[in-house]
């Protein structure tokens, strides 16, 4: 009982805006619980400004403690849907991060490899879905990505559900987004040649053999690995054929028609398996962007956003309705380009939390 009364404001009333933000998402759409939503703001008032008293103090900025309160807060903001500067939170992280040595340097400690592996994996995913001139961080990502496939991959779950090779052309994708939209020097003819060579190591991916290494539910895994693959695909496809002046194609439009198709019937097929559910968000979205000009648009459209509001039921968050709301947006304002759809950052991830238990030195 000493261990928990001593932990700080910032861990503790974010641990109880954890639980009540859980519950209020539970709620909506459903009997409102306004006292709920009282605390939920006065508990995180509290943890915004003991982190902040402790973030003043240069001696606590390479603490375990620090660490475990920013995250908790960037995690309970992106999932209770109440700010908007998520960003600004996670490159503190990464400054943070730095002060400690770097991934590599904080993976070494046993205590602290869960937050690495959680925060890059957040990061990654976060900037798929952010202007391409906003990815700084990307840059990091990539160098540390043999590491972290190194380190992390082979865990049952190493990337949420998405199967390393897959998580590593992502990372490789968002530096390609960023360098092309931030330098002047990368030609039409590299970013092509980029992009194609990612696209070739993406059709090398084989459902069928990542799920033969998993012990168990080799049919459902094999749908997880069709899921993402196709999904990969039209990130890459999507957000780096539009990018350059003028668009480059990396896939024909048949190309593209088919992987759209495939994905909508393996989600389809996923929405009725409960323990697929928290593995759809990142594909639910990105069929939403793809349907704002295909095909069959509006029965995809509808499919879309039925299936995040039942999403968001089911993990009790409110970022499958976020989603939802930037989808539908993108879909009245007549655009189709991926950077028209997220023209600003946005984390639409399920990672509700990290254990920061398991994450304080002892003694903290």
């Amino acid at each position: 009982m000493r261990e928990a009364a001593a932990k700080p404001d910032h861990i503790r009333y974010g641990l109880f805006c954890t639980v009540l933000s859980h519950r209020i998402n539970r709620s909506r759409g459903g009997i409102q619980m306004p006292d709920l939503e009282e605390r939920f703001f006065h508990y995180r008032g509290i943890a915004i400004r003991s982190l902040s008293e402790q973030l003043a103090e240069e001696n606590n900025q390479r603490s375990d403690a620090i660490l475990a309160g920013v995250m908790t807060v960037l995690l309970l903001e992106i999932h209770h849907g109440v700010s908007q500067n998520w960003r600004m939170h996670l490159e503190g992280m990464h400054q943070l991060v730095a002060l400690r040595g770097g991934f590599e340097t904080l993976a070494a400690s046993e205590h602290l490899q869960q937050f690495v592996h959680c925060l890059w994996n957040l990061a990654v995913m976060g900037n798929t879905t952010c202007p391409a001139t906003s990815m700084e961080s990307t840059g990091t990502h990539l160098e540390t990505l043999d590491f972290i496939m190194a380190k992390y991959s082979g865990e049952i779950l190493p990337f949420g559900f998405c199967a390393p090779p897959l998580i590593a052309e992502t990372v490789r994708i968002n530096y390609l987004r960023w360098t092309t939209a931030t330098s002047e020097t990368l030609s039409s003819l590299d970013l092509w040649r980029d992009a194609h060579e990612i696209l070739s190591r993406i059709y090398d991916f084989s459902p069928e053999q990542w799920a033969a290494s998993k012990p168990l539910s080799q049919p459902k895994w094999t749908l997880v690995g069709n899921i993402f693959f196709a999904s990969v695909a039209l990130y890459c496809i999507s957000s780096l054929q539009s990018i350059s002046e003028p668009p480059i194609e990396i896939a024909t439009p048949a190309q593209r028609a088919t992987h759209v198709q495939f994905l909508h019937l393996c989600l389809a097929d996923a929405a009725e398996i409960p323990s697929l559910k928290s593995c759809i968000l990142w594909p639910l979205v990105v069929l939403g962007a793809e349907a704002a000009g295909c095909e069959n648009s509006t029965e995809m459209r509808t499919f879309v956003a039925e299936q995040l509001e039942i999403l968001s039921r089911h993990s009790g968050t409110f970022v499958p309705l976020t989603a939802k709301r930037v989808l539908e947006a993108f879909w009245r304002s007549g655009e189709t380009g991926w950077d028209a759809c997220f023209d600003r950052p946005y984390a639409l991830t399920l990672l509700i939390a990290v254990d920061v238990h398991k994450m304080m030195s002892p003694g903290i």
